[in-house]
């Protein structure tokens, strides 16, 4: 299931977020992982299958696709739907343990655990990923514990 009440993933999500990452199919797209130059299309076939359409056959594509390489995050079509472009730019909406509370540039990323999760479900109930620039500063929140990782 989706974060923030936005349904199951299916493969049209799929289909969505590969097609959203596609310079070729939506002009503004920018991603940094996708599109994949070897990759024709990506089509629905029933509800929860999709087919890769390949130009020229490259495994290095099935390792975006697992937990070997960064991968990618499958987006919600719905939440586009919805919400809208500019609203999805601002409001990560993913299918993990964590649901992002907050995202603010130069300031920090703020996220809580799912209490129900299809895999595991976290041991802490928040995790807050702070901007800190200066050197100085993060060591002294190590030293005085107000962080736990530098």
């Amino acid at each position: 299931m989706f974060n923030m009440g936005f349904g199951e993933m299916t493969a049209d999500d799929v289909v969505y977020t590969f097609n959203a990452a596609d310079p070729a199919v939506t002009k503004e797209a920018r991603h940094d992982t996708l599109p994949n130059a070897s990759i024709a299309s990506v089509q629905a076939v029933d509800k929860y299958t999709f087919r890769i359409n390949w130009k020229a056959y490259s495994g290095a594509t099935l390792f975006e696709l697992t937990d070997f390489n960064e991968g990618v995050g499958i987006f919600p079509k719905r939440a586009q739907d919805e919400k809208g472009s500019e609203w999805m730019r601002t409001n990560f909406t993913g299918t993990g343990p964590f649901e992002m509370t907050e995202w603010t540039a130069q300031k920090g990323m703020y996220l809580k655990a799912r209490t129900e999760h299809w895999r595991k479900v976290p041991y802490i109930e928040r995790f807050t990923l702070l901007d800190i620039p200066e050197s100085a500063t993060r060591r002294a929140m190590l030293e005085s514990g107000q962080a736990a990782i530098g």
